[in-house]
């Protein structure tokens, strides 16, 4: 036993009543701070949770490309996750109602948090309709949508019925609250003469490894730009 630790113990002794006190004063500020980190952690993570309801689930989009270009950036494995959605939203008529027509390419439909309550995300040439267009036409997945738009007459696939989405923000101002119909497309085959929004998303970016190579790939993609 050392010098230090025979005056420590002695100075315990002498002081029981100090020292219980510095130790209780000790465990207080730890339990404290970690109460005030633990407490950050949750708000950070319930701000994150909003805004990833509100917004969808991406994390870099761009506007107005080409479909050309549009068509590269799906392509990119780099980016992850990524999807497209038309910048055009053309009304078109379904079921008696007019309805916005958003075209979308790859995963957008999940970055967006489109949550389908029958059926499953649609595939190439396939449509997701809202849960209204479902009941006043009639209309279940397997079923065929036909619709009367700017370019025609067309009838596609219903592969899903969804309930809600974060894509609903995109409308045009004559159909404000009018819930789209989705138009699946081939992400590698856009339609010529269209514009594209494309969004990217690196799922989870927790880990700095899967955050730095995503960010590195979408600074590269936005280079080519």
């Amino acid at each position: 036993m050392t010098v230090l630790t025979r005056l420590a113990l002695r100075q315990i002794r002498a002081a029981r009543g100090r020292f219980l006190l510095t130790v209780l004063g000790a465990l207080l500020s730890a339990a404290l701070l970690t109460a005030v980190l633990v407490g950050c952690h949750s708000v950070l993570r319930s701000l994150y949770a909003a805004v990833e309801a509100q917004n969808g689930a991406y994390h870099w989009c761009t506007q107005n490309l080409p479909a050309e270009t549009a068509a590269g950036l799906l392509a990119d494995a780099g980016l992850q996750c990524t999807g497209a959605v038309s910048c055009e939203n053309p009304l078109v008529t379904a079921g008696g109602a007019q309805l916005p027509l958003v075209r979308a390419a790859g995963r957008q439909l999940e970055m967006q948090n489109t949550r389908v309550v029958a059926g499953q995300l649609p595939g190439p040439g396939q449509a997701l309709i809202p849960a209204a267009l479902a009941e006043a036409a009639n209309l279940a997945p397997g079923d065929t949508l036909a619709y009367t738009g700017p370019d025609g007459t067309h009838a596609v696939p219903v592969s899903g019925v969804y309930g809600q989405s974060c894509l609903l923000a995109a409308l045009p101002a004559q159909a404000a609250g009018a819930a789209p119909v989705y138009l699946q497309l081939d992400a590698a085959a856009l339609p010529a003469g269209v514009e594209f929004t494309v969004y990217a998303a690196a799922q989870p970016l927790q880990r700095r490894a899967a955050g730095t190579a995503f960010f590195r790939a979408a600074d590269a993609a936005a280079a080519r730009l």
